[in-house]
């Protein structure tokens, strides 16, 4: 077992705080909370934040698509500045701010003249964020010490239970799947958090990573990118996995990691098979994924969690990609998720 610094024990209590918000999640209130967002007139939904926030939006963006909703994602510092036709009269915007305070959001809210079609999620009851919305959901979470880990978790939690009740879901039927991701995401911690010496070693070489996925694991792959270098410090991009054949590729040599996310879904097999192409040509590569008998060959480290739902998968894998934050951050000398440049909220643009 790795040294129990801050970030590596919130990562470690993460299933136990997300089971422990969940009672909230499906509780009465929650629920009337969410029959009023349903009740409100909409064309479009559009996720917006920044960060982890914005990545957390992909997901359920694309279930909502994928149900004949219109849906879109935007970054909130885009949207502020160069997108605000995007919100209409017929808009339901979602703005997700852990903190509900950060500078991009504070100014969107300030440019909105209407905010009746405007939907919070947030981790901060009494955030500018959660006062000026029309409706709030609460993350329901402790706040992390260093960078983000389980409020990111809570945001895919309530993003995608948001989406899945604009689409028709109801509360009796949802609960379960977001239990089974929950488990999910505690059997990888089970499975590797006392084999971190090994990753360590597997991944000595590696003088960059980028991570990739598809679907929703596109916004696991673009959290991990930005977790790498808020955690380890560590050069780092997050893209899309089919982006990463045109072009990208030719970045691999025996120095180059990969993390890729491949979940059992419509693309499971095409991770699969980008992760041994890429382990062949030697570059070290990290397979999250819940697709059975995979295992470990040359230049293939395999980190594998339970059968989960594609659109859930998200709050499972993400632990995979945590668990390659702390082994780097203490290869290279750093305390794992202790900013030096930045704070935990963004006040300024």
């Amino acid at each position: 077992m790795a040294h129990l610094n801050n970030f590596f024990q919130d990562v470690l209590n993460q299933p136990a705080d997300l089971t422990k918000a969940m009672t909230g999640y499906f509780s009465p209130a929650f629920f009337n909370t969410i029959q009023h967002i349903r009740n409100i007139s909409y064309s479009q939904v559009l996720f917006t934040g920044m960060g982890s926030s914005h990545f957390g939006g992909i997901g359920p963006s694309l279930y909502l698509i994928n149900r004949g909703i219109r849906s879109q994602v935007i970054s909130t510092g885009q949207l502020l500045h160069y997108g605000r036709s995007l919100i209409d009269g017929d808009t339901l915007t979602v703005m997700i701010s852990q903190s509900g305070e950060s500078a991009e959001i504070v100014a969107l809210l300030d440019k909105l003249k209407d905010k009746s079609k405007v939907i919070g999620i947030t981790n901060n009851s009494s955030s500018t964020l959660a006062i000026q919305a029309r409706h709030s959901l609460h993350l329901n979470v402790p706040d992390e010490e260093s960078v983000t880990t389980r409020t990111y978790l809570a945001t895919l939690i309530v993003t995608n239970l948001l989406a899945r009740y604009l689409a028709g879901s109801e509360q009796a039927g949802a609960r379960a799947d977001f239990e089974t991701a929950v488990r999910g995401l505690q059997e990888l911690l089970d499975r590797y958090a006392d084999r971190l010496e090994e990753l360590k070693d597997f991944l000595a070489s590696a003088s960059f990573i980028s991570c990739v996925g598809r679907g929703p694991s596109f916004g696991s792959a673009q959290a991990a990118g930005l977790f790498l270098k808020e955690v380890s410090k560590f050069p780092s991009e997050g893209q899309d996995a089919a982006e990463f054949r045109h072009g990208p590729q030719e970045i691999c040599d025996d120095k180059f990691g990969l993390i890729v996310f491949a979940p059992q879904g419509r693309t499971g097999e095409l991770g699969l098979r980008l992760a041994r192409d890429i382990a062949a040509k030697g570059g070290k590569v990290v397979l999250i994924t819940n697709i059975a008998d995979i295992v470990n060959q040359d230049n293939l480290f395999v980190l594998r969690y339970a059968a989960v739902d594609e659109y859930l998968a998200p709050i499972a894998e993400i632990a995979g990609a945590q668990l390659v934050c702390n082994v780097l951050a203490e290869r290279r000398g750093f305390i794992p998720g202790q900013f030096r440049w930045c704070n935990k909220i963004t006040r300024e643009e």
